[in-house]
């Protein structure tokens, strides 16, 4: 995404072509695992359609966001919600809290704690906190809605299924809206489609710029579609609050070695944090 970022920006135009393209390879690179035998149950169906604007919708309230609030911030609503909610669910269907639990969500809450930066310096006004509160509960409510799915009593399509199921259909909704905004930005607002943010340094050739950025959103769709089957197929066998708890910690781990690769200067906050999550990560599988 990062990769992407610096060659595309992150305005909402360019982030929903990065979805689109992102879940058209997903779509391809999964049906084809499924030896394109193409799934569908309406209940199956349903929870995709609300996972994939579930998704959107805190596609749309972050940039939002982001355009108000500081990006630590950000992030610690994200995965906070991405994290608690799950885990309150699984209390609902009656998964044991035990102290492990308590601890392991304790140091990864602390971990995203750590994150914060002050010198940002954005306030946060009543609607920033609405903004906040929203993308707060849309990542959390994805793994519920998984959650939903996979526990079903209901007829499902298999976990291979529903992944092609969701990309097929958040591909769609990212092809509409991408389209929308394009035709709205050529008719009446033009700088809708202009790359904003972007990483202004080395010149490249508008080719070399354009591959880099579909290369890092194949990579994108790889990886986090690789993901997203595991810990469809896995929301079977393992507890809401035990899954939660280690993507969270993961993604925490994950992100501060990969900021390694950009260049990202190690604070002391940066590997505090970094070793709360990797002990509430290790807590959760006591």
């Amino acid at each position: 995404t990062k990769c992407y970022q610096r060659e595309r920006g992150s305005s909402f135009y360019y982030s929903m072509r990065y979805a689109a393209l992102a879940s058209f390879v997903s779509v391809l690179l999964f049906w084809s695992l499924n030896r394109w035998v193409f799934e569908f149950t309406p209940f199956s169906f349903l929870i995709a359609c609300l996972y994939s604007a579930d998704a959107l919708l805190c596609c749309v309230f972050g940039a939002k966001t982001l355009s108000r609030a500081n990006l630590s911030v950000y992030s610690l609503f994200l995965m906070l919600g991405g994290m608690l909610l799950p885990f309150v669910y699984g209390l609902f269907l009656g998964e044991k809290m035990t102290i492990w639990k308590s601890i392991a969500v304790a140091f990864v809450s602390a971990s995203m704690l750590f994150t914060l930066r002050k010198e940002e310096g954005k306030k946060v006004d009543l609607a920033t906190a609405f903004c906040l509160l929203i993308i707060f509960i849309t990542n959390g409510l994805t793994g519920v809605l998984l959650y939903i799915h996979q526990r079903s009593a209901a007829e499902i399509v298999s976990s291979t299924g529903f992944v092609v199921l969701y990309y097929g259909i958040n591909f769609i909704f990212s092809v509409l809206l991408s389209l929308g905004l394009y035709i709205y930005g050529k008719v009446k607002k033009p700088e809708i489609l202009k790359i904003r943010g972007a990483v202004v340094g080395e010149e490249k050739s508008i080719v070399k710029s354009r591959t880099i950025a579909i290369c890092a959103t194949i990579g994108y769709a790889l990886v986090n579609g690789t993901a997203s089957l595991l810990i469809t197929n896995t929301a079977k066998y393992v507890e809401a609050g035990v899954q939660s708890t280690i993507v969270t910690g993961g993604c925490m781990v994950m992100s501060a070695l990969l900021g390694l690769f950009f260049k990202e200067k190690i604070t002391k906050q940066m590997v505090i944090s970094l070793i709360f999550a990797i002990i509430g990560t290790v807590c959760i599988v006591l």
